[in-house]
């Protein structure tokens, strides 16, 4: 009878022991272990903390390497069209026989730099399109390889002006530059400046140091600075309506918090936007009117690139300033300058992190005003 009991007593006891403790505890194995046994039995895999099928889809695959493939061999395994000057349609009407000269003459330098370019990077291009080849550039590398494709795109925007647009050879140019920045530096893709005549900005003058926005050279090493009010010519005028747009809503909101705490642009009106197209309808409809922009660079519906072309089509004389973890490069300033903008704050990820992150902002800002005051500058 008493064993019965016991008997009893343990059947009775034994679920809530279980529940307590399950087997993988007893056996050794976690919670984790014995989802990833799970996963990998249902033919699923963890990806940065989240299930997904396991393996890759073949077919897309097989896409994936024949895009790569189809891109290496317009690229690179095939060369540039031969130049027919003879033949050669010109983009301005009867140009005299001075101007052709200078046109066919510009044309055939352009083209053998470009050739000589090819013959250089054809060999690395090739390499990093094989995984087991492909190799990560040094940064003095890249840099290199940017200042010559930069260099190359400039000349062809300045030859696509008296040239035909439909020109095999510049098409082929332009594409070859393009499959050589997104080996170089995937990146930069959306820095490199369409080939298409654009009107040449009258309002300011390109000075690196100033579009990213840095102290003024005699104000670099007074460590005072911050703890001074500056000369009446770096003033901000008073009330500025500021739009930040940013698709992070993290940052979005310590924009919020720190303006209410009067850290950042305490004296402005300040506006938050995840969207362009919001932002966008806003100034279009007049609800709105911002005097200056800061703008992320990557927003999924077009971000700065979007915003900058579509409100300077409109006749926007704002101020638009782009933000991005971009690095401050010549290649970037000039680009961006063509585009469009004011200017561009070079900050890191998760910068809104950052003790005093505020500070940087509200500096870049009092030296943009400052430059533009000293300079004239006028939209």
């Amino acid at each position: 009878m008493r064993y019965l009991l016991y008997f009893l007593l343990t059947c009775l006891a034994f679920p809530c022991f279980a529940q307590k403790f399950p087997v993988g505890a007893l056996t050794g194995k976690t919670a984790l272990e014995q989802a990833l046994k799970q996963t990998s039995n249902q033919g699923l895999r963890v990806l940065q903390g989240k299930i997904m099928p396991a393996g890759v889809d073949v077919a897309l695959r097989r896409n994936s390497f024949a895009l790569r493939r189809q891109d290496l061999e317009q690229n690179v395994l095939t060369s540039f069209p031969v130049p027919n000057i003879e033949n050669m349609k010109l983009g301005i009407a009867s140009p005299t026989d001075k101007q052709r000269k200078l046109i066919f003459d510009k044309y055939t330098q352009v083209t053998e730099k470009l050739r000589l370019f090819k013959e250089e990077m054809d060999g690395i291009l090739y390499y990093q399109s094989n995984p087991s080849e492909k190799r990560t550039f040094a940064p003095q590398e890249k840099q290199y390889f940017l200042e010559q494709i930069n260099t190359l795109n400039r000349e062809l925007n300045a030859l696509s002006l008296s040239v035909e647009k439909t020109d095999v050879v510049l098409q082929r140019g332009k594409a070859y530059l393009q499959y050589a920045l997104s080996v170089v530096s995937p990146e930069m893709v959306g820095f490199l400046p369409n080939l298409q005549p654009t009107d040449p900005r009258t309002d300011r003058e390109l000075k690196t140091e100033e579009f990213f926005l840095h102290d003024p050279a005699e104000n670099r090493f007074a460590m005072w600075r911050l703890f001074q009010k500056l000369d009446s010519s770096s003033a901000i005028p008073n009330g500025l309506r500021i739009a930040v747009l940013n698709d992070r809503q993290a940052f979005l909101i310590e924009v919020e918090y720190a303006h209410k705490r009067k850290e950042l642009f305490p004296l402005e009106n300040v506006k938050t936007y995840e969207e362009v197209d919001i932002l966008l309808e806003d100034i279009r409809s007049g609800r709105e009117t911002f005097d200056v922009i800061l703008s992320d660079l990557c927003v999924p519906d077009g971000g700065g690139f979007r915003l900058v072309q579509s409100l300077r089509q409109d006749g926007y004389k704002g101020v638009i300033l782009a933000a991005s973890a971009f690095w401050e490069e010549e290649v970037i300033a000039f680009s961006l300058y063509n585009r469009g903008f004011d200017g561009m704050f070079a900050i890191p990820e998760n910068f809104e992190t950052q003790p005093h992150w505020y500070d940087r902002l509200n500096q870049g800002l009092r030296n943009y005003f400052y430059y533009r005051n000293i300079h004239g500058w006028m939209r």
